[in-house]
């Protein structure tokens, strides 16, 4: 039995809320142990349920009570400094946990149902140990193309991908290298919805849309403070794009991310936000394109074929035959050439298939060496890249 489990077991026996702190305490501990991203605590048919998001699938952990959930919901409202009487609305918050040490930044974020508010705490650890460009598991051939458009005075870095695929930690891991590159001196401020990770030496804001702190007013004044590098989040709207393609023209290097499914979508995603093909062009220096892959397990896996391996399942894995995960990725760097096709307002298609060989490896190239080198199944690669998988 877990010591979650041992803390679920005693607070349903005893409720009094002096177990709820070690309940809430044993849940944050189990889900940094499994090296779970996420730790949601939601109604089910009866009660409500534990599960956890472990390498980007879930896993159901436990059942509790509607009272210890409740309660337990309670505490993480406290610890995050938020409305404990608000149900009917959402909430969002941060709260720090400590583990043998180890400082884990928590975002909390509170939502109401039909059945109750479900709660979902997202960990990230405080420690920039992992944060560094070669440490993420990129091909060494795009870690040197990331390099060199970061040396760069001035254009946008676009990472592209959807939901979940590691563009946040990829921008800050940016962030770290030129915090070494340029020193204490440099001058890096971001704009976040929300700030994921403090990080010493760069001046960090958090949105604020009931406050009208939306990216676009933040973008318009810090830029009156000519920041050698920008950071930010997201781009979601023409004013944001807009301004942060200007800010890549005039002097600033800007790290964001957008949702877009390769690098000629992404240039598409800049131009169906009012961003002319030409001022696109000219203000991109390269599209970093990602998804993250389960890794098998080194333990348990299985050879089905000569480049092929499969999922057993064993107790290391936990018996899901998986074990962390790889980065797929892809760069495509804006040359001459790259710019001069941009500047043409094709099709995604044509586009893409005129920038074909300006691409380092495409993602389902990388994820065919994946596979032959036994470090993720062809299964998961399908999982994750859908009909474009190997």
């Amino acid at each position: 039995m877990t010591r979650l489990m041992e803390q679920v077991a005693a607070a349903s026996a005893d409720p009094d809320e002096r177990n709820v702190p070690d309940f809430v305490a044993a849940m944050l501990n189990e889900a940094v142990t499994r090296d779970a991203t996420d730790a949601y605590l939601e109604p089910a048919p009866q009660g409500y349920r534990i599960r956890f998001r472990v390498d980007g699938v879930f896993e159901d952990v436990e059942g509790v009570s509607l009272t210890l959930a409740e309660r337990a919901i309670s505490r993480l409202k406290v610890l995050s400094k938020l409305v404990v009487y608000r149900r009917e609305v959402p909430q969002e918050g941060h709260l720090r946990h400590t583990l043998d040490g180890v400082e884990h930044d928590v975002r909390a974020s509170f939502f109401p149902t039909v059945r109750g508010e479900r709660a979902v705490c997202r960990l990230f650890r405080r420690s920039l140990s992992e944060l560094e460009l070669g440490g993420l598991g990129l091909p060494e051939a795009i870690v040197s193309g990331i390099e060199q458009s970061l040396s760069r005075p001035q254009g946008l870095l676009l990472v592209a991908g959807p939901a979940g695929s590691g563009k946040t930690t990829t921008l800050y891991a940016c962030l770290a290298y030129l915090l070494k590159q340029r020193g204490q001196f440099a001058n890096l401020v971001s704009v976040e919805d929300p700030v994921e990770r403090e990080l010493p030496g760069v001046h960090q804001t958090a949105v604020n849309t009931a406050q009208d702190l939306t990216y676009a007013r933040a973008l318009r004044s810090l830029l009156r403070q000519d920041p050698e590098v920008l950071l930010l989040g997201e781009i979601r709207d023409s004013e944001t794009a807009g301004i942060s393609v200007e800010a890549g023209l005039t002097g600033h290097l800007v790290l964001t991310s957008v949702h877009a499914a390769d690098g000629p979508d992404a240039f598409l995603r800049l131009v169906s936000l009012g961003v002319e093909p030409f001022m696109a062009a000219s203000a991109v220096a390269a599209v970093l394109v990602l998804r993250l892959v389960r890794r098998l397990c080194p333990s348990c896996r299985r050879q089905v074929s000569d480049r092929e391996w499969e999922p057993a399942g064993c107790d290391a894995c936990r018996q899901t035959g998986f074990d962390g995960r790889l980065p797929l990725a892809e760069l495509l760097p804006v040359d001459a050439d790259t710019s001069q096709a941009l500047r043409q307002g094709l099709s995604s298609r044509e586009l893409a298939r005129q920038l074909g060989d300006r691409r380092t490896a495409t993602l389902k190239d990388c994820a065919e060496q994946r596979i032959g080198a036994g470090e993720t199944s062809r299964g998961e690669a399908c999982r994750v890249l859908g009909n474009s998988g190997p």
